[in-house]
């Protein structure tokens, strides 16, 4: 028994490494371009974050310079994650249970920050502005 939970606690440390060292190679590869939730219509740039048992992506990176929009997009959401407090943009309010809650980020510069936390703390999200191509 006592081999079996030795066996067990070594392949969960195991994975736990190889997820850490895959996972910042993707996230350097990430880097070089916008996330996948970023979208620029018109000359402004649109992040959309998902609240739903948290925040998805947890981390965005956007393009600095450019005029920014963050949608907040739930479909039944009830826990937490829908009381936000965004504290650069001054915000904090109950998102719906289910739609979108447009928030005016204006431009920001490179190196600039803009984090996200749900009413109890728990779940976070940020979106990182760089000059990327």
């Amino acid at each position: 028994m006592k081999k079996i939970i030795s066996l067990a606690l070594s392949a969960v440390l195991l994975g736990g490494v190889v997820y850490t060292l895959t996972g910042g190679a993707v996230q350097t590869a990430v880097a070089n371009s916008q996330s996948a939730n970023v979208r620029t219509v018109n000359g402004v740039q649109t992040i959309t974050i998902t609240a739903k048992g948290g925040y998805s992506p947890e981390t965005t990176l956007a393009k600095a310079g450019v005029p920014t929009q963050i949608i907040m997009k739930t479909n039944g959401t009830f826990d937490c994650s829908r009381g936000l407090f965004i504290e650069a943009l001054n915000f904090r309010n109950i998102l719906p249970e289910t739609g979108e809650k447009v928030l005016t980020a204006g431009t920001s510069k490179a190196g600039e920050v803009i984090q996200g936390v749900c009413g109890m703390g728990m779940y976070r999200f940020k979106v990182e502005f760089s000059n990327i191509g």
